[in-house]
C-alpha cells in the first residue's frame, strides 16, 4: 500500500499517462481532467502533491487555486505560464512551476522533492523553471537569467533583495 498521494489535474493524455507510468511504483496516483472536480478530490482524498495544468476544463488553475483555502503542495506543469501566471503563482504561493513540453523525468524528480519535503516548514516560496525546450536541450543552467522572467529565485529571496536595497515589492 501507498503512503504518499498525488493528484495529476491535466487534460493532455498523452502527459497525464506518461507521469502516471513514472509514478506509480512509488505514489497512488489519482487522476482529474476538469478543474471543477478538484475542489471535491481535496475534501475526499489526503493529498500529498497536487500537479497541476492551469488550462483546465471547468475551472482554470490560477482560478482553483484562489478559490483553496487549505492545498497540498502544488507542482504547475503548464504551457499556459505567461507573466501574469508567473505573478499570480507567485502570490498563490505555489512551490514550483515548470513550464511543457519538459522532460518527465524532470518533472517527477521535482515532484519526489516537494513529496518528500512538505513535512519541513519553510515558508511561502514559489520556483518558477520558465526554461524553454531549447534550453532543456541545450542544458541551460536554472537559475541564469536570459531574459525576462527567466530569473528562477524564492518570494523569500526577492523579499530580502528588496529589503536590502530598501524598495517596495508587493506579489
Amino acid at each position: 500500500m501507498y503512503s504518499r498521494k498525488v493528484l495529476i489535474a491535466d487534460p493532455a493524455e498523452e502527459f497525464r499517462d506518461a507521469l502516471v507510468a513514472a509514478l506509480s511504483p512509488s505514489f497512488q496516483v489519482i487522476l482529474c481532467h476538469r478543474g471543477d472536480e478538484i475542489p471535491a478530490l481535496l475534501l475526499k482524498e489526503q493529498l500529498d502533491l497536487l500537479i497541476l495544468e492551469l488550462a483546465l476544463p471547468g475551472l482554470d488553475g490560477i482560478s482553483l487555486l484562489e478559490q483553496l483555502p487549505q492545498r497540498p503542495p502544488v507542482l504547475v506543469v503548464s504551457d499556459s505560464i505567461s507573466a501574469y501566471a508567473q505573478g499570480a503563482l507567485l502570490r498563490l504561493n505555489v512551490e514550483y512551476a515548470i513550464r511543457k513540453p519538459a522532460p518527465i523525468a524532470s518533472v517527477v524528480n521535482r515532484a519526489t522533492d516537494l513529496i518528500h519535503t512538505a513535512a519541513i516548514p519553510q515558508g511561502p516560496a514559489c520556483l518558477l523553471d520558465v526554461r524553454t525546450p531549447h534550453e532543456y536541450r541545450e542544458g541551460h543552467i536554472p537559475g541564469s537569467f536570459t531574459g525576462p522572467f527567466k530569473q528562477q529565485a524564492t518570494v523569500r529571496q526577492l523579499t530580502e533583495i528588496a529589503d536590502t536595497k530598501h524598495i517596495g515589492i508587493q506579489f
